[in-house]
């Protein structure tokens, strides 16, 4: 009898645990950004990120060699992920020898009407560097690009 109420208590904890996590992914892909983002949830009380993977080339002319195919899997500074709502926030430096630079991305998506898990919003990237190439246009040494994220979450 011991056996049999031992194995239902870790029956019922093993399927308890697979209901406490859930994913994301979001991705784009234009002329000025590739991104794509994978993660998995806890559904608790903030939502905490227990494992990602986020990957990204940038296109924009100017950005140094280092911040052009970053991976940003150990780079999201901020997240906030609440029906209907899910917003991603990246930030990365240069390395190495060249001139300090930095790049941020910000994803920012609502839920789409009518649709259980697919999400639709904007990203903005921004990416300010300390030494402007020559011929590269900045505004306070910022280079910024927007353009539309689509996600998926459960």
């Amino acid at each position: 009898m011991k056996t049999v109420i031992v194995t239902w208590i870790c029956l019922m904890l093993a399927t308890t645990a697979a209901h406490a996590t859930g994913g994301f992914s979001c991705e784009t892909e234009d002329a000025n950004l590739k991104f794509f983002v994978a993660g998995t949830t806890g559904r608790v009380m903030g939502s905490p990120i227990v494992g990602i993977e986020a990957k990204a080339e940038i296109f924009v002319k100017g950005v140094p060699a280092s911040l052009q195919k970053p991976d940003l899997s150990q780079s999201l500074v901020h997240h906030w992920l609440d029906h209907p709502e899910l917003k991603l926030h990246f930030y990365i430096e240069t390395t190495g020898t060249e001139p300090f630079a930095s790049a941020e991305l910000v994803i920012n998506t609502t839920a789409v009407d009518g649709d259980d898990i697919g999400y639709a919003g904007d990203y903005r990237l921004r990416v300010f560097l300390a030494e402007p190439p020559a011929g590269i246009v900045t505004t306070d040494g910022v280079i910024a690009a927007v353009g539309k994220m689509t996600c998926s979450g459960e």
